[in-house]
């Protein structure tokens, strides 16, 4: 499981050898709905997305500390509702979305995806991640759906592309690597 400021995504083992995985789900935070955790499971939980004013999709989870999966879920529901409530009541145009110069973004996009494809990195893999997560929130704020699909299609892509699983992997090998000789 993955969380961000903006989504939750879900990966599910290909090769537990080299550590490849494969995005099952993803969901915005701003969609989630509804949680029901399980009473006779303290590591299960439901979570409910809304798409057009109706429940569209469930998700039921399975973590280990179920208690500190929650309270980072909600700690990002609040951050995300205090980002709307600040571009709401901005004084930078009526939906506050001018605090994300969207052209810089675009080009930000272009250049990075270029660059993943011909000399790949955890920098620029995590740059892209950056931007294309604000050319989701920008149009998620100014309700251009279509392109929020577009960016939410191309994040999909890139969490699917096997040479991006394999430099997340191999960043997060390197962190655990560090942490374990440090403790």
């Amino acid at each position: 499981i993955m969380l961000t400021n903006t989504f939750l995504l879900i990966f599910v083992p290909v090769d537990k050898k080299k550590l490849i995985h494969c995005l099952e789900f993803w969901g915005t935070i701003h969609s989630l709905c509804r949680i029901k955790r399980n009473l006779q499971n303290s590591k299960r939980a439901r979570l409910y997305w809304t798409i057009c004013d109706a429940v569209k999709h469930v998700e039921r989870l399975e973590v280990d500390d179920m208690e500190d999966f929650l309270r980072a879920l909600l700690k990002h529901m609040e951050d995300w509702e205090l980002t709307i409530k600040k571009k709401v009541l901005g004084s930078h145009g009526s939906n506050g979305t001018s605090q994300i110069d969207i052209e810089q973004v675009v080009r930000n996009i272009e250049k990075l995806e270029k660059e993943i494809n011909s000399d790949p990195s955890y920098t620029a893999a995590h740059s892209l991640m950056d931007n294309y997560q604000r050319a989701v929130e920008f149009h998620s704020a100014s309700n251009q759906m279509t392109e929020v699909g577009v960016y939410m299609k191309k994040l999909q892509y890139f969490f699917q592309n096997n040479q991006i699983q394999s430099i997340l992997n191999e960043h997060q090998e390197k962190i655990k690597a560090e942490r374990k000789e440090s403790g």
